[in-house]
């Protein structure tokens, strides 16, 4: 293989096109990502970037448009057909039942069963497995409503990867976390990174997504863009070279950004801005 060959693909949208009751929400958009990748969906509240996952994650149906998963088109008809071919998603609400452990929680609806009952012991046993292949301490036992937030989005993380995810999709998954407990989340994403898993982050917070870009060769994407996209925005060029703050200010609404080692392009942006 040589130096220049192409990232295998862990996933790949084509031409995805959704409407909600006649508005354009979507339209042609293609998105892909590669094994071990970590790639950013950036753009301002109704950009679209939540609408495209959730058609990967079998919320939403397409209207038009193919979905490949490790080289084969799939249907993703449900959410129970995403987790079936190795897409997990981390909500920007969580799904947590408080009342429930931490086990429980991962488990839930998946339980471990011995002689026709739940076996909470080996719920908990491969709990503690998947946090330690995270590399983050979580007692499975801990009552989900007394823990803090950093550990709920811990907890559905592993959620997520106890399904065998190899595509995790994180819906804004700072908005309730402290500085602190950001920082340790992009950790943990890099460490993921590393096992292979593709990683897609949705984000309207440009700090955020220059420091995804900055810790590793990433992509950082808004909803529309497809990667062969030529490099003509002049607006994407002065965002480059500023701050992230600044940056944040000048993100132009009608176009879609692409990083791949190093090389930016933009285009229009073919999603309609739509208020869900």
């Amino acid at each position: 293989m040589s130096d220049h060959a192409l990232p295998e693909l862990a996933m790949r949208m084509i031409g995805i096109k959704k409407s909600f009751d006649g508005v354009v929400v979507l339209k042609g958009v293609d998105f892909e990502v590669a094994r071990g990748e970590i790639h950013a969906l950036a753009g301002g509240n109704g950009a679209g970037k939540s609408t495209l996952m959730k058609i990967l994650q079998g919320v939403y149906t397409k209207d038009a448009g193919q979905i490949v998963v490790k080289g084969r088109e799939v249907d993703l008809t449900s959410i129970h057909a995403a987790k079936a071919a190795g897409i997990g998603m981390v909500f920007q609400e969580f799904s947590l039942v408080p009342s429930l452990t931490v086990a429980q929680n991962i488990y839930l609806t998946a339980e471990p069963m011995s002689r026709g009952l739940i076996d909470d012991r080996e719920a908990v046993r491969r709990a503690r497995q998947v946090f330690t292949d995270m590399d983050v301490e979580v007692d499975p036992r801990a009552r989900v409503s007394e823990l803090s937030t950093a550990y709920w989005q811990l907890t559905e993380i592993a959620k997520a990867l106890a399904q065998d995810a190899q595509v995790l999709i994180m819906d804004e998954p700072t908005a309730s976390l402290a500085r602190h407990e950001t920082e340790a989340l992009f950790e943990l994403i890099d460490r993921l990174k590393a096992r292979g898993i593709a990683i897609v982050y949705i984000s309207h917070r440009m700090d955020e997504v220059y420091r995804i870009g900055i810790a590793s060769p990433s992509c950082v994407t808004a909803t529309g863009c497809s990667p062969s996209g030529s490099p003509t925005s002049p607006r994407l060029r002065s965002w480059r070279g500023s701050s992230a703050r600044s940056s944040a200010q000048r993100w132009p609404t009608g176009f879609a950004a692409t990083r791949r080692s190093g090389r930016y392009c933009s285009k229009p942006r073919t999603s309609t801005p739509h208020p869900a």
